[in-house]
C-alpha cells in the first residue's frame, strides 16, 4: 500500500536520500558507460580512436584497435578526457573530420525521442483506463476488448506497416500512425493494460476501500492516491519497453524530420551502409540514453520506497 501523507512527502524530500539515489545512479552511469567505452574502444575498422576528431586517419597507415584488456590505462584517459567533456555537453563535432557540432544533434534527436514515448505512453494510458472501465460490460469485454488486446501480440514490425498503410490510404497523420504502432505493437498495449487493471483491482478490494463504499463515500476518492502512485511507477516502467519499439519505427520512417530520434541517430552512425561510421556520435548517443534511463530507475525505486511504509521500514 501506497500512503502519500505529511511524513511520506518528507521521505521524498529528504536530503540524504534524494542524494543516496542521485550517488546510485551515477555510479550505475559510469559503470555501463566505462564498459560500453572499452566495448567502442576495441572496434576493429578504426583508423584512429573514435575519440580523436582531428581527422587524422588519412595520415596513419594501419588500423589502430586498443586492446580491451592490455591497453586499460590509454582507455581509461581517455575515458576521463571524454567525461569531462561530456560534462560540459561537449560532445565533440558531428562528423570525425572535425565538422559540425555533435551537441545540438543530439538534443534534437533525443527531443524528438521523448515526445514519441511520452505521447505514446499518454495515449496508452488513455486506451488502458477506458478499457479497464469498458471491461466491467462483459459483452464489451468479449467482442471489443479482447479482439483489439490480440492485435498486440503481433510483431511491432507487421503493426507498423499496417498501420502505416491505413496513413497514406486514407490520409490520418503519420505521426499519429507512429505513436499507435508503438501502443499497440509488441505486446505493449496489452501488457500495459493488464497491468493496470491488476492493480486497479488490487486496490480497490482492500479493507480500507471497501470499508469507505459501506460508509457512503465514493470509493474512488480514498484510492486515487494509490492508484495515481501505482500508475506512475508502472507508466516509468515502461518507457524502456517503448523504447526498443521506438528504435525500430525510427529506423523503419528513416530519413523522415518528425521520427529522426536518437536511436536512428545511433543505427545510421554505425551502419557503413549509410556512409562512414561515427563511433563518437553512437557512443554519446547511448550514453545520454543510459543516464536517462538510469536516472528513470532510481527515480521510479525512490517513489516506490518513500511511499510505501512496508519497504520504507526496511
Amino acid at each position: 500500500m501506497y500512503i502519500l501523507d505529511r511524513q511520506s512527502i518528507k521521505i521524498i524530500f529528504q536530503p540524504s536520500k534524494i542524494l543516496l539515489s542521485i550517488f546510485w545512479a551515477f555510479l550505475v552511469f559510469f559503470f555501463i558507460s566505462y564498459i560500453l567505452f572499452t566495448l567502442f574502444s576495441g572496434m576493429p575498422g578504426q583508423e584512429s580512436h573514435f575519440t580523436d576528431y582531428t581527422g587524422i586517419e588519412e595520415y596513419i597507415e594501419e588500423d589502430i584497435k586498443f586492446n580491451m584488456i592490455l591497453d586499460q590505462t590509454e582507455i581509461f584517459n581517455k575515458y576521463l578526457i571524454w567525461l569531462k567533456s561530456a560534462a560540459v555537453l561537449d560532445f565533440g563535432p558531428r562528423y570525425s573530420d572535425g565538422m559540425g557540432e555533435l551537441y545540438p544533434d543530439l538534443k534534437v534527436a533525443f527531443n524528438i525521442s521523448i515526445k514519441l514515448i511520452f505521447i505514446s505512453l499518454l495515449i496508452g494510458a488513455v486506451i488502458s483506463m477506458v478499457f479497464i472501465f469498458l471491461s466491467k460490460i462483459p459483452w464489451v469485454d468479449n467482442y471489443f476488448i479482447k479482439p483489439i488486446l490480440t492485435l498486440s501480440y503481433l510483431h511491432l514490425l507487421i503493426i507498423l506497416v499496417i498501420l502505416f498503410h491505413f496513413s497514406y490510404t486514407f490520409g490520418i497523420p503519420e505521426l499519429f500512425a507512429g505513436y499507435l504502432s508503438l501502443v499497440i505493437g509488441g505486446g505493449v498495449l496489452v501488457d500495459y493494460y493488464s497491468l493496470l487493471k491488476s492493480e486497479y483491482e488490487k486496490v480497490m478490494t482492500k479493507d480500507y476501500v471497501i470499508f469507505a463504499k459501506y460508509c457512503g463515500f465514493k470509493e474512488l476518492r480514498f484510492a486515487m492516491t494509490e492508484l495515481l502512485i501505482s500508475f506512475l511507477s508502472i507508466t516509468l516502467s515502461r518507457i524502456p519497453i517503448l523504447f526498443s519499439g521506438m528504435i525500430m519505427l525510427e529506423v523503419y520512417q528513416s530519413g523522415h524530420p518528425d521520427f529522426s530520434g536518437i536511436g536512428y541517430l545511433i543505427w545510421v552512425s554505425i551502419n557503413p551502409a549509410e556512409g562512414s561510421t561515427e563511433f563518437h556520435v553512437a557512443y554519446s548517443a547511448t550514453c545520454i540514453l543510459v543516464f536517462f534511463f538510469t536516472a528513470l530507475f532510481y527515480l521510479n525505486n525512490h517513489l516506490k520506497y518513500s511511499l510505501s511504509p512496508k519497504l520504507n521500514a526496511k
